[in-house]
């Protein structure tokens, strides 16, 4: 990665590590050390705000990723990996939301995703979500199914460390 990125480079990068942190948080606050057990309550009551992001017309972080990939193209070269084909519906439906033609947000998300190639972590999780989609009827590492596993997990976590399992 260069290290002559500018402003908004640097803001679409960090809305992307923010986003895999927070789901990260979400599989894996379980781990933390049970002093810090309010971390998981914490978890417990961001994980319905994340259902509720998530059933939104078109989610907020992919939207400002693509607001700020649009100012400035050219820093954003697209994506040559298959994936980036989305669903016509998702396509649809944020072009819908940002009032813009299809095709000019298709061409927006694969340089999206462009950007989340050169990030180790979503880029792992691409691969393993695209695996996965290939294999099953319903991807249980869609954003629904990480939330209910992370509130299984973290729930199980909880009542194991307290004793009330």
């Amino acid at each position: 990665m260069h290290l002559d990125m500018n402003r908004l480079k640097i803001e679409v990068y960090a809305i992307s590590v923010l986003h895999v942190g927070f789901w990260l948080y979400v599989l894996f606050a379980w781990l933390l050390p049970s002093p810090i057990k309010h971390i998981q309550t914490i978890l417990l009551v961001l994980l319905p705000l994340a259902f509720i992001v998530q059933s939104l017309p078109c989610h907020l972080l992919v939207q400002e990723k693509i607001l700020r990939i649009d100012k400035q193209k050219d820093d954003f070269p697209p994506s040559q990996t298959e994936s980036c084909h989305t669903e016509i519906f998702i396509r649809d439906r944020i072009a819908n939301n940002l009032n813009m033609d299809p095709e000019r947000v298709h061409d927006l998300m694969s340089r999206m995703l462009y950007c989340e190639e050169k990030l180790e972590i979503p880029r792992a999780f691409g691969k393993l979500k695209n695996y996965i989609d290939l294999k099953s009827m319903l991807n249980p590492v869609d954003p629904h199914g990480m939330i209910i596993i992370g509130y299984l997990i973290n729930t199980i976590a909880m009542k194991v460390r307290t004793g009330r399992a």
